[in-house]
């Protein structure tokens, strides 16, 4: 979609570097270690994130590795492309959501 716009995307990358590297360092700083979940989480935002930005910054944009074809209506179509870095990206977030809805449900059993 942003294809056009690779310095700008390269730029946010950096930004969005620097949040995970804050709020990684925020949670030690709460003088609470963060729990498992919450590290692997930034740990694989951090590295698709990473990931991404290597790709724009060096490479012109992002590299797509894993192309997949549907067959639908007996026509080929291409299912839209992916690659590791965008994976790892999307696992960090479900395991945010997942540290989230787990702390919310602690909180509630709590106050019950």
């Amino acid at each position: 979609w942003f294809s056009e716009h690779t310095g700008w995307l390269a730029v946010l990358s950096l930004g969005a570097l620097a949040i995970i590297l804050a709020i990684f360092a925020a949670q030690f700083r709460g003088g609470k270690a963060p729990g498992i979940t919450f590290s692997v989480a930034l740990a694989f935002l951090w590295g698709g994130t990473l990931g991404n930005f290597h790709d724009r910054w060096l490479l012109g944009g992002v590299r797509d590795w894993i192309k997949w074809y549907v067959v639908i209506g007996g026509r080929e179509r291409v299912w839209p492309n992916f690659n590791i870095a965008d994976s790892a990206i999307c696992v960090g977030v479900g395991l945010l959501i997942l540290h989230e809805l787990v702390a919310a449900l602690r909180q509630r059993k709590g106050r019950a």
